[in-house]
């Protein structure tokens, strides 16, 4: 296998000679030399013309895949195209002699006019003022040294591999050189047979060509270079976006290697990744030590690298549940960057110490850790501004959103956290920082669904999977799906939000976490669906599943935590439901307290009182709820904690009062896309108006005519009702309206539609 020479390169060489002899047209130039750059740099081919963003194959072991509407125009020479004449220089080259004298002669691109030309420099001058002359040190002139440069290194037996493989290469072209010469000449890839005029079955052809059947063409298509390149590649896209290396690649990359006398370091890393994201510890643990071994073994003896080697350690423990060794390593990194004075390792490094203490608060004191920068907040303004100092952009976006969700859970004003969302967004286009482009978006998700905007919290979901889900990290790809499923789920939506998790073309399937990750969402979405068809032992079924799953993400084990409170108020057991929210309070007061699981909290435990016949008690904690979540700006939590409060007025008779919140909360809460909510709250008007109705038939001056308004507006009230819990299949909800709507039937006389109902009910219930 060659170093860095392959027939690619003598391709890409002959496009630099076209462009040197001035043949591109001045309107083609620029995508003519974007789609070189391209080919050069080993990026995936770009067509400059089309009008989307079609790829061209990046392995390049063909001349056919030069092809592309970039090189298909019309050149400067009438009659011919770029691609013709670049047909033309690849078969120029008809023999291996022919080759070294190409390569050789490339050295006639440079510029090599001196300060003062004399007279003989000033004639070549006139005649050549229509080629262009490369710089020495520019990237053309640089590839061109490069090229000659390890031309001259091959050993004959290398030299005549990579003519073999050259003409293979300009193979598929053949057809086209023959119309475009009409050359038919049985031996036009070889101009010394050509003269030689030998017959097929010649002695000196087959010793000359049959030994080209015996040895690999791939070996001299690819060298150590191109190997080196797509594995730096394969690095940053499982470092950026969290997934595996397709199959297919690796089965690529394994017979490349195959092919390459030495095994490459960086191998292992990509290994490291790959069976890190497999779950596969023991095997990723391994690759790491090898990596860092062979790394630390070829650079000095200084520890340049050792930070680095612990990092990847402390982030591979912790993920996999080590928090006490993951903490060590970590300390042990911090260490070493200060001595080292890595200051990017070390901003990096107490950034994931951050980020770590806010994920696994339980976990990361239990391993000791009490943090090194003071408050969380002090910590963030640190990291910010020797962020800031070091232009490392990327980690002072990422702590910009940090301080934004930081604010979001202390619940400080919603414009203040939105003023960090925004810079942190200024900074991602700035700066084409496309990796935190997907955590921003959830963080205006987030804002925009606690101030009750549904419709716009759904639409940044949508625009991160439709837009931005190949540059954005798996994992933020699995919070926006599961955001949406949660969205879909409290619409009654329960299959297309399994479909959406369970898609079998979602990338973090090849992941371990994230597949378990999604798993336990879509197990949650069929415990809410579970729980509102009233099915108990379904529901008991999927808790004990959902319970004994690794539950990573903090904000998903808070559902998991209210859904098995809900199953225990559903099944009338009091006693265990207050059991359990008090030690889903204890949990997350030791943890640090979100703002938004306090009002959720204290609103289920307002519900519970109010259910159970302490209205009084939950009257004030629901009034506490409804105060928190004004303040915090939580809309969805005001309106649920002001339906708890109507429902506690509707029992002790405050009939009026509690119409006139819900008149006031009923409009913005159709806009919050909670359907439970808006049944219970339309449930609740329709209450409230029927004790009116009682009010209005006991006073001593009664009017018939407000009466039977009262009676239609609570039948419409609980006609919306149902729809709603139709929607969602909830049985008990539906068995309450129909109740209700048996006995407005009664009132109004209607005895047949008062049975119906009932039997409705029984059919319900069967």
């Amino acid at each position: 296998m060659s170093r860095y020479l392959t027939p690619s390169k003598i391709a890409i060489l002959s496009f630099v000679h076209l462009y040197c002899d001035s043949v591109v047209p001045a309107e083609t130039v620029i995508p003519f030399l974007s789609f070189v750059v391209s080919a050069l740099s080993g990026s995936p081919i770009e067509d400059p013309f089309a009008s989307g963003t079609e790829e061209a194959n990046p392995s390049l072991t063909s001349a056919a895949d030069f092809q592309c509407e970039a090189v298909t125009r019309a050149s400067s020479i009438p009659g011919r195209t770029i691609h013709d004449l670049f047909i033309k220089k690849l078969w120029e080259i008809d023999s291996l002699d022919a080759l070294h004298t190409f390569i050789q002669d490339s050295d006639s691109l440079f510029n090599k006019i001196t300060e003062v030309p004399d007279a003989d420099e000033r004639n070549s001058i006139a005649q050549n003022l229509h080629h262009v002359a490369l710089s020495r040190t520019s990237p053309f002139g640089v590839f061109v040294r490069r090229v000659r440069l390890e031309f001259t290194r091959l050993q004959f037996s290398d030299a005549l591999k990579l003519w073999l493989a050259f003409t293979a290469f300009k193979e598929p072209t053949q057809a086209a050189w023959e119309r475009q010469s009409r050359n038919q000449a049985s031996h036009s890839f070889d101009r010394v047979l050509q003269e030689l005029d030998l017959e097929p079955n010649n002695e000196l052809l087959g010793i000359a060509y049959e030994s080209s059947k015996s040895f690999d063409k791939m070996e001299s298509m690819i060298s150590a270079n191109d190997i080196e390149r797509i594995l730096e590649f394969q690095v940053e896209r499982l470092q950026k976006l969290g997934t595996r290396m397709p199959k297919e690649m690796n089965d690529q990359l394994r017979s490349m290697l195959e092919l390459s006398p030495t095994t490459p370091s960086l191998i292992h890393f990509v290994r490291f990744f790959d069976a890190w994201r497999a779950g596969d510890y023991v095997s990723s643990f391994d690759n790491l030590h090898r990596y860092f071994d062979y790394t630390l073994q070829s650079q000095t003896r200084d520890k340049t690298h050792y930070q680095y080697a612990l990092l990847h350690m402390a982030i591979l423990h912790a993920d996999f549940g080590c928090f006490s060794e993951a903490v060590a390593a970590m300390n042990e990194a911090v260490s070493t960057a200060r001595e080292n004075q890595d200051i990017s390792c070390l901003n990096f490094s107490l950034n994931w110490l951050n980020h770590l203490s806010k994920a696994y608060p339980l976990e990361m004191k239990a391993a000791g850790y009490s943090g090194v920068l003071g408050s969380e907040r002090d910590g963030l303004l640190f990291l910010k501004s020797k962020a800031r100092d070091m232009k490392m952009w990327t980690l002072t976006s990422s702590a910009m959103l940090s301080e934004a969700r930081l604010g979001l859970s202390q619940g400080e004003p919603v414009s203040r956290v939105l003023e960090h969302i925004y810079q942190s967004s200024h900074l991602n286009a700035q700066h084409s920082i496309n990796s935190n482009t997907g955590a921003q978006l959830l963080m205006q998700s987030s804002v925009f669904a606690r101030l009750g905007i549904h419709a716009n919290s759904t639409s940044y979901c949508d625009t991160l999977l439709d837009c931005y889900s190949s540059l954005t990290p798996q994992e933020d790809v699995l919070r926006a799906k599961s955001r949406k499923a949660f969205h879909l789920a409290m619409s009654g939506r329960y299959d297309t939000a399994i479909t959406l998790l369970s898609d079998p073309s979602n990338q973090f399937s090849q992941t371990l976490r994230l597949q378990q990750q999604a798993m336990v969402c879509t197990g949650l979405v069929k415990l809410m669906r579970h729980l509102h068809r009233s099915d108990s032992s379904a529901a008991s079924y999927a808790l004990m599943h959902l319970k004994s799953a690794p539950l990573a993400d903090p904000d998903i084990a808070f559902e998991l935590d209210l859904l098995s409170f809900q199953h225990a108020l559903q099944t009338g057991d009091y006693t265990t439901a207050l059991t359990r929210i008090e030690d889903i309070k204890k949990d997350t007061e030791a943890a640090g307290t979100d703002v938004y699981q306090s009002v959720q909290l204290a609103i289920s435990k307002a519900r519970l009182f109010a259910q159970s016949d302490f209205g009084e008690r939950g009257f004030s904690i629901a009034l506490r709820a409804a105060s928190l979540a004004q303040k915090a700006g939580i809309v969805p939590g005001l309106w649920d904690a002001v339906g708890v409060i109507c429902n506690v007025l509707v029992n002790v008779e405050e009939y009026q009062a509690a119409v006139g919140l819900l008149d006031a909360i009923i409009p913005q809460a159709l806009e919050g896309g909670d359907f439970m909510l808006i049944a219970r709250l339309y449930n609740t008007q329709a209450d409230a108006h029927m004790g009116l109705l009682g009010g209005e038939k006991a006073a001593e001056s009664s009017n018939a005519q407000k009466e039977a308004s009262l009676l239609w507006k609570a039948g419409l009230y609980l006609d919306r009702a149902e729809g709603f819990y139709k929607k969602l299949e909830d049985i008990d909800g539906m068995e309450e309206v129909l109740g209700k709507k048996a006995v407005i039937a009664r009132l109004r006389g209607d005895v047949e539609v008062a049975v119906n109902h009932a039997l409705k009910v029984l059919e319900l219930r069967s």
